[in-house]
């Protein structure tokens, strides 16, 4: 089972997401694209899974552009917990007005290349609205997936990490217009 990380006190389960807004000047120039995160971001404070934050300071928003999380201000950062090389992030002032809220592009982007199904994510695919491809593995003798996403165990002979990456590839295709999980096949036979 992995174990789940804290920041700041705050424990967040591996899969969940955190979402930082970055703003230099909230209350000035970026104000339409502060208050457009801020709407954004309120119907999603309700998951469990989401944990978001603002930083409205200059300064700090300033060390975060020399450690390449962002190149300007006002900008939103996303990354799911216990995923090496999850980090996303959107420059707000090109997006803003363009079609699509900051909630949407958020959904969009916290989904994974391809990841388990479970009870916990179905709502985030749903939510997604497209298509799902489903491969059905033989979890049983699988551990927990670590950091780079094996999965260990064998479906009909075959290595599931083989089985995996071969779906990551036919993902890295599709993902704009699919969805890719996979699920214990044994569990839901």
């Amino acid at each position: 089972r992995a174990a789940a990380s804290t920041s700041h006190g705050v424990l967040r389960p591996p899969g969940s997401i955190s979402v930082v807004g970055f703003f230099s000047a909230h209350d000035d120039m970026e104000e339409d694209e502060y208050v457009e995160f801020e709407e954004s971001v309120a119907s999603l404070q309700v998951r469990p899974d989401v944990f978001v934050g603002v930083v409205t300071s200059g300064p700090v928003a300033a060390h975060f552009k020399r450690l390449d999380w962002i190149d300007r201000t006002p900008s939103v950062v996303l990354q799911r917990e216990g995923l090496a090389g999850s980090r996303k992030h959107l420059n707000l002032d090109t997006h803003y007005g363009e079609g699509g809220a900051v909630a949407d592009w958020i959904v969009r982007a916290s989904v994974p290349l391809v990841d388990r199904l479970t009870g916990r994510n179905f709502a985030v695919y749903e939510q997604h609205g497209l298509p799902m491809f489903m491969l059905f593995l033989d979890l049983s003798a699988a551990h927990a997936p670590d950091e780079l996403g094996n999965v260990g165990g064998k479906s009909g002979g075959l290595k599931n990490n083989v089985l995996l990456d071969e779906l990551r590839a036919v993902a890295k295709e599709h993902h704009e217009r699919i969805s890719f999980v996979y699920a214990d096949g044994i569990a839901h036979a």
